[in-house]
């Protein structure tokens, strides 16, 4: 069991003077109190802090319009970042990028990773092919439908898809 991500970084913001601090997050585990795991702002600052992970030490930029959106021009190659919370999807066409991001991702913390033709994203199932991407979220919604009305065979839904063309960019 190891400490949560980046809690080192928020420790020592809080208490910047504490002996632990001269130890490795990996190699720390902490008994967390109660007062200090429930701050009101920890989510500003979890992203505050991977905010400047992207933006000083991997050079992103964060989209205008959207705070969870970075662009990434890594060896001259373009990638897009999203991120949510602790969830992030990678959206780049160099496996070079993306091995490069896991590798300093996993100084600071452990990362899972997925990798491939499917993904699932914040409920959203993503699956790339020669012939494009496609997202849907057809499974988590028969999945709520099924909890919320009782109904395992979801007769009640009735299925009616417009495809609709839109620009990634």
């Amino acid at each position: 069991m190891n400490i949560p991500p980046m809690y080192i970084s928020w420790f020592q913001q809080k208490c910047p003077t504490h002996p632990i601090l001269k130890h490795s997050p990996k190699d720390l585990v902490l008994q967390t109190l109660t007062y200090i795991k429930g701050t009101k702002d920890v989510g500003h600052e979890w992203h505050q802090l991977l905010h400047l992970f992207f933006t000083k030490q991997m050079k992103m930029k964060q989209s205008t319009s959207c705070a969870g959106i970075y662009i990434w021009e890594y060896n001259k190659k373009r990638s897009y970042l999203a991120l949510n919370t602790d969830d992030i999807l990678l959206s780049t066409i160099h496996d070079t990028t993306f091995e490069y991001l896991c590798h300093e991702f996993q100084k600071l913390f452990d990362i899972t990773t997925q990798h491939g033709e499917i993904l699932k994203y914040l409920n959203i199932r993503i699956i790339q092919s020669n012939y494009g991407i496609s997202m849907d979220q057809t499974r988590h919604i028969e999945e709520i439908s099924c909890i919320h009305t009782g109904d395992p065979n979801m007769d009640h839904l009735k299925y009616n898809f417009t495809v609709i063309h839109t620009p990634l960019i």
